[in-house]
This record gives C-alpha cells, sequence and structure tokens, in this order.
C-alpha cells in the first residue's frame, strides 16, 4: 500500500461526519449516488446545497459554515464542484473555528494547487481528483 493509500485509509477509517457540498438531489447525479453510498456504509452525510430542503433525508444547509455552527465538526468535507469554487471553499475552512474540518476531499476530475497550499498552511489534509466511493470502496 502507497504512502498517499496509507493516509486516504486512515482519513475514511477514522471519518464518521461528512459534509457533501454540492450533493445534488437528482438521483442520476454522481453527488447524490456517492452521498447514498456512504450512508449505507454508516457515515452520516450533511449536505451542502443552495436549494431544497431535505436530500436522502438529511437537513440541507446553505453552506458550509451554516453546518459548521449548527453541527460543529466534520471529519470530513467532500466537494462536487470545480477547482475555483473548491478555493473559495478552502478560505471558507480557514475561515472556520480551528478543528470544525478534519480533511478536505475534492472529487474526481477536480484538482488545485491552491486548495492544497491554503490548507497545507493550516495542517488540514487533503485529497485531489479522487472518488472518495471508489477509495472506500477499493481500500476497505
Amino acid at each position: 500500500m502507497s504512502k498517499s493509500d496509507k493516509t486516504i485509509a486512515l482519513l475514511l477509517q477514522n471519518a464518521k461526519t461528512i459534509a457533501i457540498c454540492g450533493l445534488s438531489p437528482n438521483p442520476q447525479k454522481d453527488s447524490f449516488q456517492v452521498a447514498q453510498y456512504l450512508q449505507e456504509h454508516n457515515f452520516t452525510i450533511t449536505p451542502i446545497y443552495p436549494k431544497e430542503e431535505m436530500i436522502l433525508g438529511e437537513r440541507v444547509y446553505r453552506s458550509l459554515s451554516e453546518a459548521v455552527a449548527d453541527k460543529g465538526h466534520f471529519d470530513i468535507v467532500v466537494a462536487f464542484r470545480n477547482a475555483k469554487a473548491c478555493e473559495a471553499l478552502a478560505e471558507e475552512i480557514v475561515s472556520l473555528p480551528s478543528g470544525s474540518v478534519g480533511a478536505f476531499w475534492m472529487q474526481l476530475g477536480i484538482r488545485s494547487d491552491e486548495v492544497a497550499r491554503r490548507l497545507g498552511e493550516h495542517n488540514i489534509p487533503n485529497v485531489q481528483d479522487k472518488c472518495i466511493k471508489i477509495e472506500y470502496a477499493r481500500l476497505n
């Protein structure tokens, strides 16, 4: 197992709460299917989406800050957003109280050196260009 595999396996092994930014209510969308899979594997998910009241039986929050204010902490924040939106999310994360976010995960096809640099300055692990569902299935 590579060093990055060990790091990812450890993140997933220790995670219980996952905020999903960009979680669509559309069952055909990857974000919905990934969130549903995570629920089925005993993760508590929190949808972050600009519309809807409930997705997959969970209350929807309009922003990560709103969700953190209500829930306090997320082990992992998963982003189904483009790289520019992830940079804004990284800024939001570093503005939150210390310890509010354990790790930041950018889904397949999403990379940002700026996000990695900014979160690294605050010792917040981040994963880029990997699907959390695929990695969980592969490493467990």
